[in-house]
């Protein structure tokens, strides 16, 4: 098994790095190749649904008497574009590829001695949506901004004090079984804001039809913006103690009567929390709580649409995906509260949630003022791990 990290190769099919011995073009061997035939390309040619995370691998036996190099010409156009050369293996990892899209690949190999050989131009086509990647050792590394704004009176802005700055870390650290055989991956999740460590583990999967939160475990958490003593951030007639702890609450809508298997410390979501809808395509709708069932209030998210999105990581084809929230359960989606999640093939790129007037109220109950929050987390790193089907 193989790793790749931030640097994408789709992030160079747009040009050349390097000047081949005889180039990627469909007729570039003028004379006979001395070297073996390279054979058995995966994906196979004229494969399709393959996964946007793919690693490309050929077959080659060496029989030459100085080392043999290899050039990869990959794209969307036949002759492919030279996009890596003096190779010295046959596997090569490419992430993330553009969904829905036909590539054409190839392979020039050389010796130092001159010897030389070429593969015909094969061709596969890419699934039209993707999934999760989940696999142990996955990491996810976000910069994340958390402020406020837009103060009523301006003079609360001195209570609420500066904008946080922080890191958060999820890695995929094993695979653990929950009650009722659900076979979960175990995300390990560390955050750091101006000091104050936050840390937590998730159990999730994929499934046919989504992806899945089953289960989570919390620890002690530091309270991160927190008012005077006997003051409270009030936001759809419930209280909070600190700002952070009103994200919380947006983000994962945590309900105290969940179900807790109370030997391990794993609080189950019961039904599951269905993080994303498979296929993901524009329009899709899903829920993500339901009062009557995980309540304990009405969340749903839809797919508005596709585009290109730049972060520190790179730029990544992704599907921006709409949070919808009813706190105040009278059957309509609430307009002070908006969130945005930007998710890709290597998995979430960035998450946005604004949330509009909170009312800070004293001991004694007084309305001090209102004021607007946001939040944010960005990809600046990963590292996934990829390999092949067992069959290979």
């Amino acid at each position: 098994m193989q790793t790749f990290g931030r640097m994408s190769i789709i992030a160079l099919l747009t040009g050349v790095l390097g000047v081949l011995l005889f180039g990627c073009s469909d007729n570039d061997i003028s004379v006979t190749p001395t070297l073996p035939l390279l054979t058995k390309p995966y994906p196979a040619n004229n494969a399709t649904a393959v996964p946007v995370l793919v690693p490309l691998k050929w077959t080659y036996v060496d029989t030459a008497s100085s080392p043999i190099f290899f050039d990869l010409c990959l794209g969307t156009t036949s002759p492919p574009p030279l996009i890596e050369s003096h190779l010295t293996d046959t596997i090569r990892y490419v992430a993330p590829l553009r969904t829905g899209t036909t590539y054409y690949w190839k392979v020039l190999a050389y010796s130092v001695d001159g010897d030389t050989a070429a593969s015909p131009v094969w061709r596969f086509s890419t699934s039209e949506t993707f999934v999760m990647p989940l696999a142990i050792g996955n990491r996810w590394d976000y910069s994340g901004m958390s402020y406020d704004y837009n103060f009523q009176p301006e003079s609360l802005g001195i209570i609420l004090g500066d904008t946080l700055y922080g890191t958060r870390t999820e890695t995929v650290t094993t695979m653990d079984t929950l009650p009722d055989s659900i076979e979960t991956y175990v995300l390990y999740s560390v955050s750091n804001w101006d000091g104050a460590i936050i840390d937590d583990f998730t159990y999730r999967n994929n499934a046919d039809d989504g992806y899945y939160t089953y289960a989570y475990q919390l620890f002690i958490q530091p309270q991160l913006k927190i008012l005077p003593r006997g003051c409270s951030f009030e936001f759809h007639g419930r209280s909070f103690e600190s700002l952070a702890g009103l994200h919380d609450f947006v983000a994962t809508a945590v309900q105290s009567s969940a179900k807790q298997a109370f030997d391990t410390g794993i609080v189950l979501e019961d039904p599951p929390l269905r993080e994303l809808a498979y296929p993901l395509e524009i329009g899709r709708q899903w829920a993500y709580r339901d009062k009557d069932l995980n309540g304990p209030f009405d969340m749903g998210k839809e797919v508005v649409e596709k585009q290109n999105l730049i972060v520190s990581a790179g730029q990544f084809e992704c599907y921006k995906i709409r949070w919808y929230w009813d706190i105040d359960d009278d059957g309509i989606w609430d307009n002070d509260i908006d969130g945005y999640d930007y998710v890709g093939g290597i998995g979430l790129l960035k998450r946005e949630f604004w949330i509009y007037d909170i009312t800070v109220v004293d001991e004694y109950g007084t309305i001090l003022g209102t004021f607007d929050s946001f939040d944010t987390r960005e990809l600046t790193d990963y590292h996934l791990n990829v390999g092949f089907p067992a069959a290979l």
